[in-house]
């Protein structure tokens, strides 16, 4: 069977990503991939019949990346990201979810300006001086992680996460970001994206910040929400191949629709689908045709 070349986690300027949709897709093209989600956090590309118009050589996939919360076994509350893909754009309940799903960060990222200069030594600007200067984007931990390495606190984004602000590591200055703001209950978000006719995918499994046994039960809740229509992203840019294997068989296991991510923002290594992971074109069809359309 022919493989196809595939990313469906990919980000722009339209959230917090460093390129404009059009050079996302340029650069997706040189690289060979077939076909492309932009999946910018809670925001609805409205122009993408446009953009499949103008780019003939690659095909374009509705994607949008959505915060939700989740409350794990132990109570603990945690924001799951949940891919969304191939929905329906003019679906009215789903766009009011995403433009609802926009809590005001401020004294998230205040607290973590508390926490850096208290912990660490650290001083960077206010959130309204974040703002201005990063005046396109969603203020929060890679406006952050972008400041420290532009100010030489750090060398790349991989060491502000793993030593300041990231779910692993020393976390010197790790917030949780429900403490201070809250967004759309994940089985919601499942049901709707299904409502609107698209594919939910659970996106990095691993990135949690939570243990293993509840990497687990989180999947198995989101199997159940989904009621075999959702997928997982298997073959993740920034996990090793051990762990790709891991959820490939949980992907198997769980009868999930197989999703393939860069997590593309444009920083520092960052690269789109750069380890060029093969699909079985059927596994690909399965997350770019909703169940709806396969019948």
């Amino acid at each position: 069977m022919n493989n196809i070349y595939v990313d469906f986690h990919t980000h722009t300027v339209c959230s917090d990503g460093n390129y404009t949709p059009e050079e996302v897709i340029e650069m997706a093209i040189n690289k060979g991939i077939n076909s492309l989600a932009i999946t910018d956090h809670n925001y609805i590309h409205e122009n993408i019949s446009r953009l499949q118009n103008k780019y003939k050589d690659i095909e374009l996939i509705n994607g949008c990346e959505i915060s939700t919360s989740y409350t794990t076994d132990k109570g603990k509350k945690i924001e799951v990201h949940i891919i969304a893909l191939d929905f329906d754009e003019n679906n009215e309940n789903f766009k009011n979810l995403i433009v609802s799903n926009h809590p005001d960060k401020k004294a998230y990222v205040e607290n973590i300006r508390e926490k850096l200069k208290d912990n660490c030594n650290i001083v960077i600007p206010s959130y309204d001086e974040l703002k201005i200067l990063y005046p396109t984007k969603h203020i929060g931990r890679m406006q952050i992680a972008d400041y420290l390495v532009k100010n030489n606190y750090a060398d790349d984004l991989d060491e502000v996460f793993d030593e300041y602000i990231g779910n692993y590591g020393k976390r010197k200055a790790f917030v949780n970001a429900l403490d201070y703001c809250s967004y759309a209950d994940f089985d919601l978000v499942i049901r709707s994206v299904i409502d609107a006719g698209g594919v939910p995918v659970l996106a990095h499994l691993f990135s949690y910040g939570i243990e293993l046994s509840e990497c687990y039960s989180l999947l198995r809740r989101f199997c159940h929400v989904c009621d075999g229509k959702g997928g997982l992203e298997v073959y993740y840019l920034k996990y090793s191949d051990e762990m790709i294997d891991t959820l490939k068989e949980l992907a198997i296991r769980y009868n999930m629709f197989i999703s393939t991510a860069s997590d593309f923002h444009g920083r520092g290594n960052d690269a789109l689908n750069n380890k060029i992971h093969e699909i079985e074109k059927q596994h690909v069809y399965h997350i770019i045709k909703t169940p709806k359309k396969l019948k």
